[in-house]
This record gives structure tokens, C-alpha cells and sequence, in this order.
């Protein structure tokens, strides 16, 4: 879900940036033409720009509209883990006094806090197909 909602930032980021390259048209063509471009900054395809443009607008319209996975697998959430949730916690502590769920993600982005979560790291998930 972390990786969606960043998706969905950076979609709107380039959509809303008053120095896009992508142009104000007419008939959402900055809403397509930014959506495809970060559809292939994140190495993919004109299908995730499709769902970009879905979940950002589910977002937009419900804020509780979380892109979550839909393949029917539950999930454990490891913030339910009291020590994960502890060393989050001593890691927002020790940034400044305004923090925001993003770092949150930056946190656990960290390739020593991913061996510690157990989360295989981009290249492990690549290699072991």
C-alpha cells in the first residue's frame, strides 16, 4: 500500500506542477500525459497509469479509499509488532517536530530496517524469480 500512495504522490506532484512540461490541454490531456510519465519513471506500463488516475481519484473523492491489494491475501501488519512499532517510534522522535507518514516509509525503506523486518530488499525479490 506504501508504494501506491508514493505512486499516487508523485502522480499528483507532476500533475499539479506549475512548471510541468506536460501542458494545460484540453480533455485531461495533462492528467493522461502526467500519468503516463510517471508510469514510466517508475519503470512500468499505460496500465498503471490507468490505475494511477483510478486511485488517485478514489483518493481524492474518499480519503479512507486506500489503493490496497486485491489479490485476496491477508495481510499482518508488522506495526502491530510492539518492538517494530517501538523503533518507529524512537526514529520519529528523533526528527524534527513536524513529521508526516512519509517518513514513516523512508524509515522502513532503509536496507538495515528491512533485514530487521525481515522484507526482502528489491534486488533479493528480483533475483529470486
Amino acid at each position: 500500500m506504501c508504494t501506491r500512495l508514493e505512486w499516487i504522490t508523485g502522480f499528483l506532484y507532476v500533475y499539479t506542477d506549475d512548471n510541468s512540461k506536460f501542458g494545460k490541454g484540453a480533455n485531461n490531456a495533462q492528467w493522461t500525459a502526467s500519468s503516463l510519465h510517471c508510469a514510466h519513471t517508475q519503470q512500468s506500463n499505460p496500465h498503471r497509469a490507468m490505475n494511477l488516475c483510478k486511485w488517485a481519484k478514489a483518493f481524492i473523492n474518499d480519503c479512507d479509499a486506500l489503493p490496497i491489494s486485491q489479490n485476496g491475501t491477508p495481510h499482518n501488519s508488522q506495526i502491530d509488532d510492539e518492538d517494530v512499532a517501538a523503533n518507529i517510534a524512537t526514529h520519529l522522535q528523533n526528527l524534527s517536530p513536524y513529521i508526516c507518514a512519509l517518513d514513516i516509509i523512508h524509515y522502513v525503506a532503509i536496507l538495515e530496517v528491512k533485514k530487521c523486518l525481515r522484507k526482502p530488499s528489491p534486488l533479493q525479490q528480483h533475483n529470486t524469480g
